[in-house]
């Protein structure tokens, strides 16, 4: 049984394995919806600064413009990750999660399939893969491509936020914000797509959240089974290694 046990958490890892590479892989141009092409609409409003609770920190929210976005997900960032330590320190638990997005020509040209996105606690990386030629490079378009820091009140947005994955194609709607907290803690936004760098982001109070498409399904539901497998095979095995010396035949002697 140990043996089988062991064989068992191989297969898992390497099923795993394979899994976690393809629940990453972005859907063909062929598979986009003609709605990620749109453009962001933006428009400056004149709404009223609005205060809203999350545990015991009073938030202060400064709506700047209404904003509405169509967009590929490129990758993501929990803010509730273990290695997230900046957004503990900041004492910042109404930033959800942030998500990549990239919309319009960078999906026709196809240049997006050509590229790694990757997310930090607070930034959005991007490189082009080996074989892509400086003319290729040239194909993608920096303002049509943004990281979005999501912040939302409503628990059927946040859970539709939380439950969004790499390759998934949403819509969302909101104001662009800058919010701060009673402590030191203040975060602005990027107004334009034009920008880079830091400060470039969009802060996004969400108030209408759609996943339009998903994408990778079924390799997501075997890379949950495999993850609870590994861990109950080797909670197995640790029981069959411990209680193995328990089952040994004794020993007989003759005389």
């Amino acid at each position: 049984m140990l043996k089988l046990s062991k064989m068992l958490i191989i297969l898992c890892i390497v099923g795993f394995a394979i899994c976690y590479y393809q629940v990453k892989k972005l859907p063909a141009k062929n598979c986009i919806i003609s709605e990620i092409y749109i453009q962001p609409s933006q428009r400056e409003i004149n709404k009223k600064p609005f205060t809203l609770k999350r545990g015991d920190i009073t938030y202060l929210i400064r709506p700047l413009y209404d904003y509405e976005i169509y967009g590929l997900v490129v990758s993501y960032h929990n803010s509730t990750s273990w290695f997230d330590y900046y957004h503990a320190s900041w004492k910042d638990s109404l930033n959800v999660k942030d998500i990549g997005l990239v919309w319009g020509d960078n999906l026709k040209s196809g240049i997006y399939s050509m590229m790694r996105f990757s997310s930090g606690s607070w930034t959005l990386y991007y490189n082009f893969k080996p074989t892509v030629t400086r003319d290729e490079s040239k194909k993608f378009k920096y303002n049509q491509f943004s990281n979005n820091h999501l912040l939302t009140q409503d628990e059927r947005i946040n859970k539709l936020i939380m439950d969004t994955e790499i390759g998934d194609q949403i819509w969302l709607k909101g104001y662009l914000v800058k919010y701060e907290h009673s402590g030191t803690f203040k975060r602005g936004t990027s107004t334009t797509r034009n920008d880079k760098g830091q400060g470039a982001c969009e802060t996004i109070f969400v108030t209408d959240y759609k996943i339009l498409k998903k994408c990778n399904i079924l390799w997501h539901y075997l890379y949950r089974g495999f993850k609870y497998l590994i861990f109950i095979s080797l909670v197995a095995m640790i029981i069959l290694f411990i209680k193995g010396p328990l089952y040994r035949h004794p020993k007989t002697e003759r005389f």
